[in-house]
């Protein structure tokens, strides 16, 4: 693609490297959105959140094709925007901090993780309130991770704190997230 240096010439390239990414192409996918991400520097600077959005992009495409080492960069690189634009307490920095902590769990960094993970629960209780569902994904993975490092009492608890959380909204999905945390 030889497109002109726009931010509307980038959202058209985003649609295009999603749909690309839906079809499985990661590669192409990659090369569209590390295109999208120069474009909107050019246009915005550095640290703009629409450069951070796509960084979070990258960060997924890069995931899924196992680059975890370039993929924790970005995540962090996105992190460190959302914090200085957005301040320390901001839902999109809660998100960041998940990313950042998925790549460091697929690298067994645990004691980091849970730090991470933590912390984006606290950020969610204090911004989006104790029964938001993005809280119960963040317990929810933060239980995950003391699950797998054999601290079960903690971690029951707060899976059963993450269920409690989707079943005021969600009767369904409140037995899914209980059947994946325990695996049945």
């Amino acid at each position: 693609l030889h497109l002109a240096c726009s931010g509307d010439n980038c959202q058209l390239i985003a649609q295009l490297y999603t749909m690309v990414v839906t079809a499985g192409k990661l590669t192409d996918a990659e090369i569209l959105c590390r295109k999208c991400v120069k474009i909107l520097e050019k246009v915005y600077g550095k640290e703009h959140l629409r450069v951070a959005t796509h960084l979070t992009n990258l960060g997924l495409i890069l995931r899924e094709q196992k680059r975890v080492h370039e993929a924790f960069q970005v995540f962090h690189r996105a992190l460190e925007i959302r914090e200085r634009v957005l301040g320390p307490d901001h839902p999109c920095v809660a998100t960041s901090l998940n990313n950042v902590g998925l790549i460091l769990k697929i690298q067994g960094k645990y004691e980091e993780v849970e730090s991470y993970y933590r912390r984006c629960v606290d950020i969610r209780e204090k911004v989006q309130g104790e029964d938001h569902p993005d809280l119960a994904t963040s317990l929810s993975n933060l239980a995950g991770l003391l699950q797998h490092e054999r601290r079960y009492p903690e971690a029951e608890s707060i899976y059963k704190r993450a269920v409690g959380i989707l079943e005021k909204g969600d009767q369904e999905g409140a037995q899914c997230s209980l059947t994946r945390a325990l695996h049945i």
